[in-house]
């Protein structure tokens, strides 16, 4: 999924770092993103969500301390 948005796809160098920072309780857990994006602006956002979609792909959004599946 190309969108100019920064992503990092599961199996990348610092994956698994980066997935580990976001969980604030250090838990492990059994399910993985096929990728991380961390869109800033809104058009990012949109970017990434419309992304997202074009490939079939389900979106899960975290922000602060709380996730929220789309």
């Amino acid at each position: 999924m190309s969108t100019g948005v920064p992503q990092l796809p599961r199996g990348e160098a610092g994956f698994a770092e980066r997935l580990h920072r976001l969980v604030f309780n250090k838990l492990r857990f059994d399910r993985v993103p096929d990728r991380v994006v961390s869109p800033r602006p809104d058009d990012e956002v949109n970017a990434a969500v419309l992304g997202a979609a074009a490939y079939g792909r389900k979106v899960a959004v975290f922000s602060g301390d709380h996730w929220e599946h789309c």
